[in-house]
């Protein structure tokens, strides 16, 4: 995917707790165009999207057994979901960790989407990512629609992502990280070239741990 468009950093502001083996919904997060006027600026008109399905989520502490029962009792499709939906790699899961498992499992991935399915202020934009530090997540939109979601770890706290509006500049299939030579960043795109801000492909430890 061409990431030449407008790159923006949302912050949400989202409350979320951890109780043992609770059950939650997943809120309906999709917004619906204007009803006033199904037509958009470019002329294309705007189908409402469909509701989403109702999902549950368990919280799970990590042990030796329960890395086993993950293992035995969930295919590669559903591991990837369930790792997604907790912003971390399998490696780097730890005893006393926790994760959160969806009771039913899509191939559609975008069910799972935090982010709303229209973004009727962002229609006129061709390509618009948006970044969330609390949820630790990003969007992509196409004319206001959302195509995808995934995983982030945004900058930590001393090393903190830029936020506000910003763009990509320059881009490579890999290069090497100025801050250690031994970090090879796949899929890299800059947004801020004096420090070397960008996005790129890396492990995910499940909380924001980034460079910047």
């Amino acid at each position: 995917m061409r990431l030449s468009g407008v790159l923006s950093i949302l912050i949400a502001v989202i409350g979320c707790g951890k109780a043992g083996l609770e059950s939650h919904s997943a809120k309906d997060t999709a917004a619906a165009p204007p009803k006033a006027s199904p037509v958009t600026a470019r002329g294309t008109i705007e189908k409402k999207p469909l509701p989403r399905p109702e999902i549950h989520f368990n919280f799970l502490i990590i042990n030796d057994s329960t890395l086993k029962i993950i293992a035995k009792n969930y295919n590669r499709e559903k591991l990837t979901t369930i790792l997604a939906l907790n912003r971390i790699n399998f490696e780097r899961l730890q005893p006393s960790d926790s994760l959160v498992i969806p009771d039913t499992f899509f191939r559609d991935f975008n069910l799972y989407s935090p982010f709303p399915d229209y973004l009727p202020v962002v229609a006129d934009i061709d390509k618009l990512l948006l970044f969330s530090y609390t949820i630790q997540a990003f969007a992509v939109y196409e004319c206001g629609r959302l195509l995808r979601w995934g995983p982030v770890s945004m900058g930590k706290q001393s090393t903190p992502t830029p936020t506000g509006l910003l763009h990509t500049n320059w881009r490579a299939r890999t290069t090497v990280s100025t801050d250690d030579s031994t970090w090879i960043l796949n899929w890299y795109y800059n947004i801020q070239s004096q420090r070397g801000v960008s996005l790129h492909e890396y492990e995910l430890p499940g909380y924001p741990a980034s460079h910047a």
